[in-house]
């Protein structure tokens, strides 16, 4: 991003991470956030700031860790213990919308949780020391977005065990998985993506644009 923390970037006028977290102002079934940042963004990202900004739901900002894995651990410390969901997104996913968190907290019956998925459109190959070793069937594969919802007690539990035993996981629903519970797909949105290049600050601005006088 060119050196500029993805929280801060501008888009449309507004830092990219308020708009990540309007939608969830807009989603009936989330009653609370908590928001991780870096450790020496504390000062700048408080909660007064972000009601400021339209966020009135976060209710506590938490300083991350090393890796994704410890972050959503911390955030979970605050978390009340009796949330029957917990739902986990990337700040960096602004276009996610209140619909696709709402279904994301539908969770079937028999199941600990649920990710959106996006079918893979290109041809994956399974390579080592540069050479290929297999072709998986892409109709057996999916690309996993957020937002990721579990029920509390699994996510808890998840993490507990991952911490214990030292593992660590790209994403929470392999530390659920891991732990024995079931999660299922729903699909996800091909405008969902995470910003990670400058490019995709104009691609957002473009699909924010397109939506303006929806309701999300």
């Amino acid at each position: 991003m060119g050196g500029v923390p993805k929280l801060d970037a501008d888009l449309m006028g507004r830092p990219l991470i308020i708009h990540t977290l309007l939608a969830f102002e807009k989603a009936p079934s989330v009653t609370g956030v908590v928001l991780t940042v870096p450790e020496d963004r504390m000062g700048d990202w408080t909660v007064e700031r972000l009601h400021r900004e339209g966020a009135g739901k976060v209710t506590a900002v938490v300083a991350g860790g090393g890796t994704r894995q410890e972050s959503v651990a911390a955030a979970l410390e605050r978390v009340p213990s009796d949330a029957p969901l917990v739902l986990v997104h990337d700040g960096a996913r602004p276009l996610v919308t209140a619909a696709l968190i709402e279904a994301a907290c539908s969770i079937p019956e028999g199941f600990e949780g649920v990710v959106a998925a996006m079918p893979l459109t290109d041809t994956v190959k399974k390579v080592a020391q540069g050479e290929v070793q297999s072709t998986p069937d892409r109709s057996t594969l999916v690309a996993v977005q957020t937002p990721q919802c579990f029920r509390g007690e699994a996510i808890r539990n998840a993490h507990r065990l991952a911490c214990e035993s030292s593992f660590t996981a790209t994403d929470d629903s392999s530390l659920v998985e891991r732990a024995g519970g079931r999660v299922a797909i729903i699909e996800g949105s091909r405008d969902n993506f995470k910003v990670t290049w400058p490019e995709d600050i104009e691609k957002a601005r473009l699909v924010l644009e397109s939506r303006r006088g929806e309701d999300q």
